[in-house]
């Protein structure tokens, strides 16, 4: 209730300056597209939230993703460390410099020894592929002749809708509504959060992994009071994971290291919209989700995967009034995808309460010889005395070279002949064939192989919208 004035108070301290949240000053600045955009105030902190936002959803128009967008109010910010000294990047004079075409927003500041930079970009979501996600970057450059350590946090204060409580799901962990921290390969590729877990219309995702990006040292749910600039942990704050948060808040933070004369690194983080497949019967409210393309690994080991996992989640809802016996969710998995190891095609969950809900992962591996195009992976679910529900997921696998080809035409034992007749010269010409590799689409499995000496046909997959409540 008292966050907007206490955060102004704490600005006004900051920077000796007086707020203004009822009009845009000289420097407060709307960056945005059909889809979302991002605010920044005072060219210091900064909001996010939709315009037109998921296009198959108008509840989620004009919503907040950060606090507090529509009010055109700020407090999301990035920490900067150097040899050890923490700052807040808004503490200091920056100058901003806004490509409303280009729709990014660069700020820089120059600190002794080190320039710090900040770049605000809307660019394409791995969730929805629109442009509807904002990349946060700080890039750090040691323009000394000795070498200093550097590190950097970008924190997050959610807010979906009118939800400054906005509660987190995690792949693999479920709903987290207690202060949280994840480290090192303990850190989800993704997360999510929600104006509702049970009635969900406003819905975000943040991603940490992927793009060739600097993986996070460290990730935490936190409550945003324990990690603002009033409270004093602008860097290494120690969680209570007892405390249940009140004001909802991520932070992202990578450990300080040696950063060589003339050196420059990045730290990136994206957040925006995600979008859920859902589907609702008189019993259960099934929800799925995947990323909307196969993203390439990041991994230079010689014989890696060309393609990293891809998470797929289920959420599972019990909207009557009793608990669901043997409750599962099911996949079913276009040729050329597979389950990864500990991945189970159905996951039982035994029962789910009255009014509850649950959450299966599945990690599904991509062979490098599925040829690029759509598919559809399905996800079914049910309990004992209700009836199915059942969501299509639309996935692309993007343009990738190919595995060789072996062929299997057999070797002949006779010997050639120097000097063939010309008939069979012709005749041997003509009967080469080419294998065709294009593709045409199939609903049941999304692609089949090439038929050899025969150009092959693939085909298309059924791509179903999200199914309204």
């Amino acid at each position: 209730m008292f966050k907007k004035v206490i955060a102004g108070v704490f600005a006004m301290t900051l920077a000796a300056s007086t707020l203004s949240v009822t009009a845009l000053a000289a420097d407060d600045k709307v960056i945005s597209n059909d889809y979302v955009g991002f605010f920044i105030e005072d060219g210091k902190q900064f909001s996010m939230g939709t315009i037109a936002g998921d296009p198959d959803n108008d509840a989620d128009d004009n919503a907040n993703l950060l606090y507090k967008y529509t009010s055109q109010y700020a407090t999301s910010y990035g920490t900067y460390v150097i040899d050890g000294v923490s700052k807040a990047f808004c503490e200091n004079s920056i100058e901003t410099v806004y490509d409303d075409e280009a729709k990014t927003a660069v700020s820089t500041f120059t600190d002794g020894a080190v320039t710090v930079e900040r770049k605000l970009a809307i660019v394409k979501s791995v969730s929805t592929g629109r442009e509807d996600v904002m990349q946060v970057s700080y890039t750090i450059t040691n323009n000394d002749e000795v070498e200093h350590t550097a590190g950097a946090r970008i924190m997050l204060d959610t807010m979906l809708g009118k939800n400054d409580a906005a509660p987190f799901r995690v792949p693999g962990v479920g709903p987290v509504l207690k202060e949280t921290e994840f480290e090192g390969s303990d850190i989800p590729s993704y997360w999510q959060a929600f104006n509702s877990l049970s009635d969900p219309y406003v819905i975000s995702q943040g991603t940490f992994i992927g793009g060739g990006n600097i993986k996070p040292d460290k990730v935490q749910y936190v409550d945003w009071w324990h990690v603002s600039m009033g409270g004093n942990n602008i860097w290494d704050y120690a969680i209570d994971s007892s405390y249940a948060y009140k004001d909802s808040a991520v932070t992202i933070s990578w450990y300080e290291k040696p950063l060589e004369a003339g050196k420059s690194r990045t730290y990136t983080t994206y957040y925006g919209l995600s979008q859920l497949t859902q589907n609702t019967n008189n019993s259960i409210n099934l929800s799925g989700y995947c990323d909307s393309e196969v993203s390439f690994s990041d991994s230079e080991e010689e014989g890696a995967p060309m393609f990293r996992p891809l998470d797929v989640t289920a959420y599972l809802g019990n909207l009557s009034e009793t608990s669901l016996a043997n409750a599962y969710a099911s996949i079913v998995l276009p040729e050329g995808m597979s389950l990864a190891e500990g991945s189970n095609q159905t996951i039982d969950f035994t029962e789910i309460g009255a009014d509850s809900d649950v959450q299966g992962l599945w990690k599904v591996e991509t062979a490098q010889s599925m040829p690029a195009g759509d598919y559809t992976i399905t996800i079914t679910a049910g309990a004992d005395g209700v009836d199915e529900a059942k969501v299509d997921l639309k996935v692309t696998v993007p343009e990738h070279e190919m595995p060789p080809v072996e062929s299997s035409e057999p070797e002949s034992s006779e010997p050639e002949s120097s000097e063939p007749e010309p008939s069979q010269t012709e005749q041997s010409s003509s009967s080469k064939a080419t294998v065709n590799t294009a593709s045409t689409d199939n609903p049941n499995t999304g692609a089949t192989a090439g038929l050899l000496l025969a150009a092959a046909g693939l085909g298309a997959v059924i791509v179903t919208k999200r199914t309204k409540k």
